[in-house]
């Protein structure tokens, strides 16, 4: 394996630098966090580990060919900017891009993504959120034509969410969090969700007409689907965003925290405060999925409908039957910053607060249901 150079970490689960600089959120481990595990195998598995001390904050992996990308954070008042890491080889070896956000932030890089339908776009932003207040928050997009090689800055603001559109090249759908002034607290300003689109590659956008979403999904097998999670409850579109109808029957919680669409275009993830809820219908309804709780990431195989990814304040889980049962993966919940599939759903990539985990699942597709038992900590550097 080859780094390119190294960067300072900012560390929440071990506590290596205090808790309230580095923007970490520290979540009670009493009764109100208790969860039940549920019945399942553990996971065997195979791992990886590249880029140790990197804050791994967004994973990108390339539909059209080997590559991976990777958007890490900044350690607050460092005097560094958040990066872009490119591997050629799916995290053999790394090197930095040519990306640039010019300045140190709180956040860092709020995402990298690859355009599935245009060879060698890639879109990267970043937040600045100094002080950690709303009125001091801004950021950057960016994006490149040649896989990295070069970086143009586009859209100023904090965006945290940028999905293109396979089915239409060039079209953008993205969630950017704005300043909004109550009148009651005017020294107090909320970061409001928006749902914005662009038909031009990044360069003009248009608000869509959905009030303070917070989570956004776009269907890849129908063209202009859409899901978005919002204080109300879930929304669909049918039309690009144009319009939204109210999609939240049997969905109890309402505190929706991440959404995924599968492959097929009809079975749907959602993670919730309540735990994990599953459609059949492209989100028209939903039903519970086994007994986690206080669920916040997803990540869905591409093949396979019926494998979900989950993260919850107690560990990273795998079910391969929609959910009705779940296998402890073993990686530290307090480390993981963000999951991603490769396109076959071989490898799951963990973005943790000190570098990148490859988990290779390749041969963990049987089950032999038991209790699942505490995380093992993942710490090799080869496969195993």
């Amino acid at each position: 394996m080859r780094i390119v150079g190294m960067r300072l970490r900012r560390l929440c689960g071990n506590r290596a630098v205090d808790a309230a600089l580095a923007g970490c959120l520290i979540l009670s481990s009493g009764p109100a966090a208790a969860q039940t595990v549920v019945r399942g195998s553990p996971v065997p598995i195979q791992t990886r580990r590249s880029l140790p001390g990197i804050d791994v904050l967004s994973i990108a992996v390339d539909p059209l060919g080997p590559d991976l990308y990777v958007g890490t954070g900044a350690l607050a008042l460092s005097g560094e900017s958040p990066e872009v890491w490119k591997s050629p080889d799916g995290g053999s070896e790394w090197s930095l891009t040519s990306f640039s956000a010019g300045d140190p932030t709180f956040g860092g890089a709020s995402f990298v993504v690859v355009d599935p339908s245009i060879a060698g776009t890639v879109y990267a932003s970043f937040r600045t959120c100094y002080f950690r207040l709303p009125m001091f928050c801004g950021g950057q997009l960016f994006r490149s034509e040649d896989g990295g090689g070069s970086w143009q800055a586009l859209r100023s603001g904090s965006m945290v969410t940028l999905l293109p559109d396979r089915h239409e090249p060039g079209t953008l759908y993205a969630l950017d969090l704005r300043p909004v002034m109550d009148p009651r607290f005017p020294a107090d300003p909320q970061m409001i969700g928006f749902a914005i689109r662009s038909r031009d590659s990044g360069a003009s956008w248009s608000d869509l007409p959905l009030s303070s979403p917070s989570t956004l999904a776009l269907n890849p097998a129908y063209p202009g689907w859409l899901l978005a999670g919002s204080p109300s409850g879930l929304f669909r579109s049918v039309d690009g965003g144009d319009t939204w109808v109210a999609s939240s029957e049997g969905l109890t919680s309402p505190i929706v925290r991440a959404l995924s669409i599968a492959g097929d275009g009809v079975t749907a993830y959602v993670a919730t405060d309540g735990g994990v809820f599953r459609s059949s219908d492209a989100g028209e309804s939903w039903e519970a999925t086994g007994s986690l709780s206080y669920t916040t990431q997803l990540a869905v195989d591409s093949e396979d409908p019926a494998t979900v990814y989950v993260v919850s304040l107690t560990g990273l889980f795998r079910s391969t039957n929609g959910g009705s049962e779940w296998s402890r993966v073993g990686v530290d919940p307090a480390i993981v910053e963000t999951i991603a599939l490769d396109s076959t759903g071989t490898i799951l990539y963990v973005g943790t607060t000190d570098g990148l985990i490859e988990v290779d699942v390749r041969k963990s597709r049987t089950l032999t249901p038991r209790i699942a038992g505490a995380p093992f900590l993942l710490r090799s550097s080869t496969w195993r």
